[in-house]
């Protein structure tokens, strides 16, 4: 990596597990318009099925209930599962890449990997959000569908965190 690491940036040293992939997807999910939308849709899809579960059996028509009764967990599942999918595919594309080395510094974001190396400005994912495990910067589009993932436990001192939240404050917005 030929960014000098300045008083200013922060460095992360980690590899990627799937749980930092599904922290990062799950934290996309609940900031952006697209995901909101579409669990509300599986939401009112899943009450649906089960009331017309009620109104059938209800008038004596179980036979006719069964189809619906077994679509209901299936349409709940299906946000969780798309997450499964995902972080499968992703997963599955970075574990050859082994240990990251990223940089965070004003300049942006300067990751390297075994035969990958990343620069990425603010400008290109001007957003983020943070969870209990990482920090997941966000694009500007709707469905955010970029992001970079910025796993805590790659920081070397805990008060690393605090120092990363204000770079990351100074440059972009937190959702």
């Amino acid at each position: 990596m030929s960014s000098p690491l300045t008083a200013e940036a922060v460095e992360l040293i980690y590899t990627p597990t799937r749980a930092d992939v599904v922290a990062a997807l799950v934290a996309r999910a609940r900031k952006t318009r697209q995901a909101r939308v579409m669990r509300w849709l599986c939401v009112y899809t899943t009450v649906m099925c089960l009331v017309l579960v009620v109104l059938k059996a209800g008038s004596g028509n179980v036979p006719g209930a069964v189809p619906w009764g077994l679509l209901a967990p299936v349409v709940a599942a299906l946000p969780a599962a798309q997450r499964r999918s995902s972080a499968r595919q992703a997963l599955k594309r970075l574990a050859p890449l082994g240990e990251f080395r990223t940089v965070v510094s004003d300049e942006g974001v300067h990751a390297a990997a075994r035969g990958l190396e990343r620069r990425t400005a603010w400008s290109a994912h001007p957003r983020y959000a943070e969870g209990a495990e990482l920090f997941v910067l966000l694009t500007a589009d709707r469905s955010a569908t970029g992001l970079v993932v910025l796993p805590k436990r790659g920081l070397a001192d805990p008060a690393d965190v605090d120092r990363l939240r204000t770079l990351l404050d100074r440059n972009i917005t937190r959702l």
